[in-house]
């Protein structure tokens, strides 16, 4: 039996632009490490440079993409879930500040309980 979980991306609209499931290892320990390891290496912008050597995404949209690409590597496992979709465990992504400017910030539930809610890199496990 798995610990299901969904991860959400909110646009800077605050409106769900992702919602995806996962089927299993949707503990903080789980999915919740491997979102935060992802999502550290991270630098928004506003604008892409062709010779950019950082890791980056360019809003919001960008990021939500390279999350599936990520996360879905075959069959099974994650799927893109409706926007309402709730499960043991809830992971929203979001963005705080103006665009040139963005923090990575996200919120993790359990149960509708706020397990952690701030700039990604202050979380701990």
């Amino acid at each position: 039996m798995g610990t299901r979980a969904v991860t959400k991306v909110l646009n800077e609209d605050e409106e769900v632009i992702l919602s995806m499931y996962s089927q299993f290892d949707g503990y903080p320990d789980g999915l919740g490490r491997s979102l935060i390891e992802f999502l550290k290496k991270i630098k928004m912008i506003n604008g892409i440079s062709f010779n950019e050597e950082r890791k980056v995404a360019n809003g919001m949209g960008c990021l939500a993409a390279q999350l599936v690409v990520e996360f879905k590597k075959e069959a099974g496992g994650y799927y893109l879930t409706t926007p309402d979709d709730e499960e043991s465990y809830n992971y929203t992504i979001y963005s705080e500040g103006n665009y040139d400017d963005q923090i990575l910030k996200i919120k993790v539930e359990s149960y509708s309980e706020v397990l952690f809610d701030g700039k990604v890199e202050d979380y701990n496990f």
